[in-house]
């Protein structure tokens, strides 16, 4: 993930991690401390960066699930 969105702060990335274990939007808003909302601003921000339509939560899903299974040292 790293040498594909080197633009990803440490805390995108963090939340990036948190759904390849399996977490939920409202299960990593809690683990945060944040609201569930918080999260989902983050997401739309690390969209715009990997070029993902905006607003596609299920494609960031699958995104994010697409670099684990290549195995990119996510």
């Amino acid at each position: 993930m790293e040498k594909l969105y080197p633009s990803l702060t440490n805390g995108e990335k963090d939340i990036c991690y948190l759904f390849v274990v399996g977490l939920s939007f409202d299960e990593i808003a809690s683990l945060l401390g944040v609201q569930s909302r918080s999260v989902n601003r983050v997401v739309y921000r690390i969209c715009r960066k990997m070029g993902i339509e905006q607003g596609s939560k299920d494609e960031f899903v699958a995104q994010i699930f697409r670099l684990d299974d290549c195995d990119t040292n996510i």
